[in-house]
């Protein structure tokens, strides 16, 4: 069988299906996946979600962009810098959808500016 088990982990592990961290084996191809000790697949599961979450949610005007042109800006902040640019954020950058609000304060800036 072959075992994968974590490094660096608290305590050791035993190569065997029955190892106490309780791991996941594939009996078809003989894969024996152990749990870290120290629990930190919980915590890689925990970020997924978060950023699954954060991915699929409508972002809102006080929401803060961690990424790229407007990175450390609200979203209020970022329309009424460059609503032009805003434009091209909301059509292209899916991981960070934006909520009517914003969409509505973009329309307003270009029309404000005579865009």
């Amino acid at each position: 069988m072959i075992h994968i088990i974590p490094i660096c982990d608290i305590k050791e592990h035993e190569k065997s299906p029955y190892c106490h961290c309780k791991p996941r084996v594939d009996w078809d191809n003989s894969i024996v996946v152990h749990n870290a000790f120290d629990h930190r697949e919980a915590v890689e599961i925990a970020k997924e979600i978060l950023e699954e979450d954060t991915m699929s949610r409508e972002h809102g005007l006080n929401d803060i962009i961690n990424f790229g042109k407007m990175e450390g800006f609200t979203v209020e902040e970022a329309i009424q810098a460059d609503p032009e640019y805003m434009v091209w954020f909301n059509d292209n950058v899916e991981s960070f959808p934006l909520d009517a609000e914003c969409r509505r304060l973009i329309e307003h800036e270009l029309n404000r500016r005579g865009l």
